[in-house]
């Protein structure tokens, strides 16, 4: 009999001593009967299942793969560009049916008062000027929005009568409304000894010069540059002297032949169709006499010291000026903006209008 204290505790031995010490263990081994061979993540909990770790390339069926969120990224990106033209395309297609569908709007500036303001001792009478600038599209009234504030600060500074007319209406029925019809309030309504048509990108340039004394009183048209020009690439601007013997006249054919043009869908400005209709009613003498022709300086396109306009490029015969112009509208409205800042800097406070 061993002393109290030397008493020890004695340690489990024999074959239950093993089983429990190898129960005590824990679980390190994943179990082998799995039918994924692969790699496996052995985790450190305590008898916790082994999870296999999927491969892709030896299973290519699952769905959430780089490949499948590329492509999906791709075919979003896709499907976002088209609904976008889509939308651009019926926007215009709205715009264009509304502009079709809409009366035209004729937004006056008048500057011309009645008796005309001539000066003291002065025989020789003040013509009465309108300057009409027109858009037939929505693209072209943009254009116009850049031109429009310049060209009204110029008829007012030589008193002269501005209209700005945004809607579908042939440039000869323009011109004989204004000649003809009261399409300007009562009070207002003048009878225009003449009137300078402008396209949308078309802009006076200098103040000092007045347009009303650059044309003669004896011809009928006049144009910017000659009529082989203005054939090929279209003319940016037209005087009209309304009272000249044959305005009735040539203005009646005018009208018929733009409706003819216009039926046939022809790539023609109106402009052109003038052109044509006076050639085939009138001799080559009869139209020398009819014509005035602006040349450079004062009128060279985009280079003129008295009014600028676009030069339609070769290579565009299946469009007309017009076309042309509304198929680059952004760029030309940008162009278009910068000059008229330039001068109206220039020529500040002009511009100013209240």
């Amino acid at each position: 009999m061993e002393a109290a204290g030397n008493l020890r505790l004695r340690t489990p031995s024999g074959p239950s001593a093993s089983r429990s010490r190898v129960r005590s263990r824990p679980t390190d081994v994943a179990p082998s009967d799995s039918a994924t061979a692969g790699p496996l993540i052995y985790y450190p909990t305590r008898y916790a299942a082994a999870v296999p770790r999927i491969n892709d390339a030896k299973y290519p069926h699952r769905f959430f793969t780089k490949r499948t969120i590329l492509m999906g990224s791709a075919i979003l990106a896709a499907a976002s560009v088209v609904v976008m033209m889509t939308w651009s395309l019926l926007s215009q297609a709205l715009d264009n049916w509304y502009w079709n569908g809409a009366e035209p709007q004729w937004i006056w500036d008048h500057n011309i008062y009645e008796p005309p303001d001539n000066a003291p001792g002065n025989t020789t009478p003040v013509r009465k000027l309108l300057i009409l600038q027109r858009a037939t599209s929505p693209k072209a009234s943009k254009i116009l929005d850049a031109t429009y504030r310049l060209n009204r600060a110029y008829a007012k500074h030589i008193q002269a009568d501005y209209v700005r007319i945004d809607g579908m209406l042939a440039l000869c029925d323009i011109v004989f409304d204004a000649i003809n019809v009261k399409v300007a309030p009562e009070e207002a309504w003048v009878q225009y000894d003449c009137i300078i048509v402008l396209d949308p990108d078309a802009v006076f340039v200098e103040f000092g010069i007045n347009m009303s004394d650059m044309f003669g009183p004896n011809h009928l048209v006049g144009i910017a540059g000659n009529m082989t020009d203005a054939d090929r690439y279209g003319s940016g601007m037209l005087w009209w002297n309304t009272r000249h013997r044959e305005s009735n006249a040539a203005l009646s054919l005018w009208v018929d032949g733009s409706f003819s043009f216009h039926h046939r869908d022809l790539p023609k400005d109106d402009i052109t169709i003038l052109f044509d209709v006076l050639r085939n009613a009138y001799n080559p003498p009869e139209l020398f006499t009819m014509f005035q022709e602006l040349q450079p300086p004062q009128v060279d396109y985009f280079s003129g010291t008295a009014v600028r306009f676009f030069r339609k490029p070769s290579g565009y015969e299946r469009m007309s000026r017009l076309q042309w112009l509304e198929a680059d509208w952004e760029d030309v409205a940008i162009v278009l903006e910068q000059l008229v800042d330039a001068i109206c800097f220039k020529s500040h406070p002009k511009c100013d209008l209240t």
